[in-house]
């Protein structure tokens, strides 16, 4: 028999539902989880309640679970460093083998006009509106999602506590590129004005313009570096930056590629005028 699963997330009712749908037993069932998870666990608990009617069955059979969910199965395909609920969902697996239960999974892809897997979609949306029952999650399965939102509600940088973080520095540069785009990204780096907060014998002022050397003025209005810096502008203009400000270059907009783009314009920029090792 097809057993057809889905989970549905609805971030806006900070809502999450799983359905499963078995055509051959005129079977549907919907159910509201306990508390807002991840898609994945959603899709988990879909493969749960179809588990579930399997095991209410009092004959055995064959069965074949048709999610479109690639994580989810991936999971259940290396359960020894799955979650929690994954190697519960194993654990289920292999008790109903054992009554004789032959069990697949099988991936399909969704709103490809699968009437089955429509049907399983429609009931796990429609649960986020109406009055069904409960599946109950427990909460250590979603432990390091909890957590990861009580932090993000704390932070004090308001992208991050509405969901909107800025870009990472990426994980490929070396130790000393990325230490560098940190102490910029904070407000940290070695500037003649941040030293003399640190010394005050040191003066704070730029040696070649007689201003206080900040970020800033190293990066946009040092006369010095005017030849430098139109290489860097024509660098950011080929990586899709349209306004050239402080914010734009440190915590750039955009896709993966324009991020890397960005900060490899900057780091070039800092090599070129020989501020990368002085910062």
């Amino acid at each position: 028999m097809r057993v057809y699963t889905d989970g549905s997330v609805l971030h806006s009712r900070k809502s999450s539902t799983a359905a499963v749908f078995i055509p051959e037993l005129k079977m549907a069932k919907s159910r509201k989880l306990s508390f807002h998870t991840t898609s994945t666990t959603a899709e988990l608990a879909a493969l749960w309640l179809g588990l579930d009617i399997l095991d209410s069955i009092p004959h055995s059979g064959k069965a074949v679970f048709l999610t479109d969910s690639r994580i989810a199965l991936q999971l259940l395909g290396s359960l020894e460093d799955a979650p929690q609920y994954a190697r519960y969902i194993g654990h289920m697996t292999r008790n109903l083998e054992s009554k004789g239960w032959q069990i697949a999974y099988q991936w399909l892809p969704s709103h490809v006009g699968i009437s089955g897997n429509e049907t399983a979609d429609r009931l796990a949306n429609a649960a986020h509106h109406i009055n069904v029952p409960t599946l109950v999650i427990p909460k250590m399965y979603e432990a390091r999602l909890i957590i990861h939102k009580e932090i993000e509600t704390l932070h004090p940088d308001t992208r991050v506590v509405t969901g909107k973080p800025p870009a990472r520095v990426p994980p490929k540069l070396s130790r000393a590129s990325a230490s560098l785009l940190h102490r910029l990204r904070t407000g940290c780096a070695f500037t003649a004005k941040a030293l003399h907060r640190m010394d005050s014998t040191i003066n704070p002022n730029c040696p070649s313009c007689d201003v206080p050397e900040d970020q800033d003025h190293l990066l946009w209005t040092c006369p010095t570096l005017a030849d430098k810096r139109k290489s860097f502008l024509d660098g950011l203009r080929q990586a899709g930056v349209a306004s050239a400000t402080t914010q734009d270059i440190l915590f750039p907009p955009g896709s993966a590629r324009d991020v890397s783009r960005t900060f490899t314009a900057l780091l070039k920029f800092l090599e070129d005028t020989s501020l990368f090792d002085r910062l």
